[in-house]
């Protein structure tokens, strides 16, 4: 019994911690300016979301 649930732990991990998994390398992520067009967009955005109501939804555009 105490084999089978050891056997349970080790299958039960992520993939990433796998023996054989192979690492990574995050690309370094980057930053606009702030006041930046998107930045403007954002903040309007959540300010719009912020405004509506309850019985309001968010439409989304299609990725």
């Amino acid at each position: 019994m105490n084999s089978l649930l050891h056997k349970n732990n080790l299958t039960s991990k992520p993939a990433m911690f796998h023996a054989k998994a192979k690492p990574f390398v995050q690309a370094k992520l980057t930053l606009n300016e702030p006041g930046d067009i998107y930045e403007q967009e954002a903040d309007a955005m959540a300010d719009r979301v912020m405004r509506m109501t309850s019985n309001e939804t968010v439409n989304r555009l299609p990725a």
